[in-house]
């Protein structure tokens, strides 16, 4: 499956109250429809959409779209990313733990899963701002 197609389906897992996922995000590094495209979507599915600037996997600039609920989670979504962009969080730091492990959760993960992707390589190095920015 497409990364856009991924996308998609995590929109639509977001307006599905039954599922665990709260918070979708998309990468404008890994999809080929632009993010406004998909906003639209998401808002005809009566979701709320923020787009923020930050860094993709490869520590350049990049845009993200956060679809969530309501503008209330979007907006609290928007500025941890933006705050994570500003001020990254050093790798191994508490900061940097919660904020993965908060937004894990939003994303529909189990503990376990969230527990180990935390202690992982990825999770200490990524320079993602959905992963607390350049941990250096």
């Amino acid at each position: 499956m497409s990364y856009t197609n991924e996308i998609i389906r995590d929109i639509t897992d977001v307006a599905n109250p039954k599922t665990k996922r709260k918070l979708a995000i998309a990468d404008s590094e890994k999809t080929d429809v632009a993010l406004t495209t998909l906003a639209v979507t998401a808002g005809e599915m009566g979701l709320s959409t923020k787009i923020v600037d930050g860094k993709g996997e490869s520590g350049e600039a990049n845009r993200f779209l956060i679809v969530a609920q309501d503008d209330e989670q979007a907006l609290l979504w928007e500025i941890d990313l933006a705050y994570a962009d500003l001020f990254p969080c050093p790798a191994g730091s508490p900061e940097r733990a919660r904020m993965q492990s908060r937004m894990g959760k939003a994303l529909g993960y189990d503990q376990a899963s969230i527990t180990e992707f935390v202690n992982s390589e990825v999770a200490a190095t990524c320079p993602c701002t959905c992963c607390g920015g350049n941990p250096q």
